[in-house]
Formats: structure tokens, sequence, C-alpha cells
């Protein structure tokens, strides 16, 4: 009776998080961020912050500590104003590079340049999703060995669960909830930036025993010229599940989950406007789950402010975000996957 019961509630709850729930981990489908979900899940493309650790590992590479610094060009103006305009200026740069080996350009304030410094950035994302059901995410991004390690836990809630027996008899109500963690790390090279990250996993459903489970992540963004970026992940490239019965343990695979996705961004200096474009399949069942395509569109209000707008396999889905020097924060409305309940998500992102 147990067991069944167990099937039955795993069945139940699963089905909250997908249409088509054959196995275990789905809660792992669910995903969260309100950039993510407001830009139609088009993500994987563009995160670039501890949340990659979920959404494309090689987003955390964009952690990356840099800090352009743009010194006062007063002096180099007065220097200027010193000559006739002409080449006398010219002449007197070059005749000072010969004598030093050096261009005084480079100590000449107002050139631009890039420093480095070990980077933290901290994550977290919160969804009130429709059935009860609670979903949360806390990261963790900081450079080091010339790339970026991230660590980060996942969580999730559903509450009041009919459970009832093969003779249809009700035994009362249960809870279900499930954790995830991760550990990354990423690197940028040239063009590129590839990160993999593990994921360990645990599902309680009530009183009826638990799953466990990990998997392997992986992804690559590259961005082949300024206004046009590629990203593509792989979820639980390597993932089972294991669960204990009367018979024994057994296991089953994680479903494989691709994202590919592709950004459009209007030229600097004005880059106000970001189109999105990719699709998501479940490898494992692409007959059942098929092709999801994924849009969304970021226009830019000021530099600090943004609305979104997305469809996620003719989901819609809008939001807003904020910009400011240390801190971002985001907000997305969307629809439920199997009702009209709507769906609310926040983000915010600390930078240290």
């Amino acid at each position: 009776m147990k067991k069944n019961l167990s099937a039955i509630i795993v069945l139940v709850s699963a089905s909250a998080f997908s249409l088509h729930a054959n196995t275990a981990g789905q809660f792992l489908k669910a995903g969260f961020g309100a950039r993510a979900i407001g830009l139609g899940r088009a993500y994987s493309v563009v995160t670039n912050d501890a949340g990659s650790l979920y959404w494309n590992p090689a987003g955390l590479a964009q952690i990356t500590g840099e800090k352009t610094i743009i010194r006062e060009l007063d002096l180099k103006k007065e220097a200027e104003s010193a000559f006739e305009e002409g080449s006398e200026f010219d002449e007197l740069m070059e005749e000072m590079e010969g004598d030093a080996g050096v261009s005084p350009a480079e100590n000449l304030p107002g050139i631009e340049r890039i420093e480095r410094r070990t980077e933290v950035q901290v994550y977290g994302a919160f969804s009130q999703m429709s059935l009860d059901r609670q979903l949360g995410y806390l990261g963790v991004g900081m450079t080091a060995l010339s790339g970026t390690f991230g660590v980060g836990a996942l969580g999730t809630m559903v509450s009041g669960i009919d459970g009832f027996d093969t003779a249809g008899t009700s035994t009362g109500s249960q809870n279900y909830s499930a954790f995830a963690g991760f550990f990354g790390y990423a690197q940028e090279v040239g063009a590129m930036r590839l990160g993999v990250s593990a994921m360990g996993m645990q599902e309680n459903i009530g009183n009826g025993g638990s799953v466990n489970g990990g998997g392997l992540n992986a992804g690559l963004q590259i961005v082949p010229i300024p206004i046009l970026s590629a990203g593509a992940s792989v979820q639980n490239l390597f993932g089972v599940v294991g669960t204990r019965a009367e018979s024994g343990a057994s296991y089953e695979k994680l479903d494989t989950i691709l994202n590919v996705s592709i950004a459009l961004t209007t030229p600097p200096p004005n880059s106000n406007l970001k189109i999105l474009m990719g699709f998501t399949t479940n490898l494992d069942e692409p007959e059942t789950e098929g092709l999801r395509i994924n849009l969304g569109v970021a226009v830019g209000l000021n530099s600090f402010s943004y609305l979104m707008a997305g469809l996620d396999g003719g989901r819609p889905s809008g939001g807003f975000g904020l910009n400011f020097k240390n801190f971002q924060f985001a907000y997305a409305l969307n629809t439920d996957q199997q009702s009209i309940d709507l769906q609310h998500s926040v983000e915010a992102n600390v930078v240290f």
C-alpha cells in the first residue's frame, strides 16, 4: 500500500511541473529567475550570473572581475592646447616615443584600461507558482584560477497533495519537496565561454520515501561579432536517479534537455534592443515533448531599466528589470504550463 501511495504521489506532484512527467526529477524542468522566464527561456545565450549553473554553466565566465578605467582627459587636452593645430604636437609625440621607446600616450590621462580584481556575485530567485508551489534558488559565483567558480541550491515544495490507494480510497494529504545542489566552473577562451556544472538532487515524497540522483550539465557561449552571440546548454548530459524499493535498488535516467539560442543586439552606442530566438527539446522524449520554440525581446528604457517580453512554446511572459552599479533586480509574470494561473518570479543579483 505504501508503495502504491508513493507512485501516486510521484505522478501527481511531477505532473505539476511537466505535461509529460515520465521520470523522477521533473522539478528540474521548472526553471527559475525573472529574466529567464520573462525572455521566454531563450536564455542560454545571455545568462551571466550564478544562476548559470542551471541555465548554462558557460555563463559563469561572464563574472570576470574586470573593470574599465577611463582616466580624465584634462591634462591631455592642456598638452594639445599648448601647440598650434597641425603636425607640431604629433612631431613632439613621435620624438618622445623615440627617446623613451614607449608611446607617451600610454601615460597620458584619458587612456582606457582594464583592471582585474576578485569578484563575488550573490544571486537569488523566487517563484510563486500555481497549485501552492514555491520554488527558490540561491547561488554564488566567484572569480578564481583564471575562471569563475559557482555553487548554488534549488528547492521547491508542493503542499496539500491528496493521496489515494489502488482502491481509490483517500489516504490523506501529503507534501512534496525537492532539492538540488550545483557546483561548476567556467572559463573564457578567445571568443568562447565554456562551462560545466555537477548536480546532486533529492525528492521527498510525503511518507513514501525519497529519490536521489545526480547529473552533469555543460554549455558554451560564443560571440563571433559584437552584435551577435549564441549559446547552447545540455542539462543532465549524464544523469541518473535511484530509488530504494522492497525489491531492492532501482535506477533510471534523468531526461537530457538541450537548449539552443541566439541573441541579436543593436549596435553601440545605442545597444538598447536585444532579440533572442531559440528552442528547447527533450533528447530522451523527442516524439512526446517535441521541440519548444523560445522567443524573447528586451528593450532598454534608459541606462538602468528595461522591459521584457517572451514566448515559451506559445506561453506568453513579460516583465521588467533594473540595473544599478552593483545591484540588479527583475520581475516577470507568466502563465502556468497546464492552466491559466499566473506565476510571479523575482530575482536579485549583488556584486561585491
